[in-house]
């Protein structure tokens, strides 16, 4: 997957790796317009990161992206964030749910 990957996709790729390596804590966003292979670019580094046996949870705002990326799931349906939040409103899982252990 890694020769397919274009410049700034292989930018990326390395800054997820070496954050990893290091154990350096970051949060990474990664944008583009539409046709810019973000959902090849995610496949790829979340096949590293299983390669290294490391727990990924694929969760995207919305959509069909779901159904691309490996193990793919809405925020909605992961965290049990409700549809209708309101000031108040907690996600619904405890935290001796196995999702919070994976979360840990």
């Amino acid at each position: 997957m890694l020769p397919i990957l274009n410049f700034v996709q292989m930018d990326i790729f390395c800054i997820i790796v070496n954050a990893d390596d290091s154990n350096n804590k970051r949060c990474i966003f990664v944008y583009g317009s539409d046709n810019t292979s973000k959902t090849y670019l995610w496949k790829t580094i979340i096949a590293m990161l299983i390669s290294k046996e490391k727990i990924i949870l694929s969760v995207v705002s919305f959509g069909i992206v779901t159904l691309l990326l490996p193990f793919g799931k809405t925020t909605h349906s992961m965290f049990k964030i409700p549809i209708n939040p309101i000031e108040a409103t907690c996600c619904s899982f405890s935290k001796h749910f196995e999702l919070a252990e994976l979360i840990r």
